[in-house]
């Protein structure tokens, strides 16, 4: 793995999930083992997705439909948003 930090959602792992689910995407692991993984590696920190992160969320302009699009940088560890993608 990478021996640079940063920051990710959680809801990240949550959508590799649904993609792999669809038929979209295909892992050489399960998705519960790669977010074992990542938690685990010390390099990149999943942060949680709780009330203040959505309403943070509201603050950026935004036209796609899927909200999830928009934590898919993730938040900063100071609670900033960074649009990452």
């Amino acid at each position: 793995m990478e021996d640079v930090g940063g920051f990710a959602s959680a809801i990240s792992i949550w959508e590799l999930g649904v993609k792999v689910q669809r038929g979209h995407l295909e892992l050489p692991i399960t998705v519960d083992r790669l977010a074992c993984r990542v938690e685990g590696g010390g390099v990149v920190e999943l942060l949680p997705v709780d009330t203040t992160t959505w309403l943070r969320t509201l603050s950026i302009e935004w036209t796609h439909r899927d909200p999830a699009d928009r934590l898919g940088g993730g938040p900063s560890r100071d609670g900033n948003l960074e649009d990452r993608t």
